[in-house]
């Protein structure tokens, strides 16, 4: 199971993260603090926020971005930079 994560990180630092991978990213995320959180407390108590972080998480990917800043600014560069250019049409 590590080495398929190491995976996807490697993908997403080279291509970038699609709202799709994103999505079951963190799809896989509830799943496995679910299995986790059947050992019992403290870990399920810990691991009860995950459900409402994965979910306010998916409402990031689903926000509208905001209007493209124009080519050649520093906004521009910091998108290019942190990868958000990527989800432009």
């Amino acid at each position: 199971m590590t080495d398929a994560a190491i995976a996807v990180l490697d993908t997403a630092a080279e291509q970038g993260w699609s709202p799709t991978a994103a999505s079951d990213t963190l799809q896989v995320i509830d799943v496995l603090a679910v299995a986790l959180a059947q050992r019992g407390s403290p870990m399920a108590d810990v691991l009860d926020q995950v459900p409402a972080l994965t979910a306010a998480a998916r409402d990031v990917l689903s926000a509208p971005l905001p209007p493209a800043p124009r080519r050649g600014t520093a906004a521009a560069r910091r998108e290019e930079a942190d990868g958000i250019a990527a989800y432009r049409a």
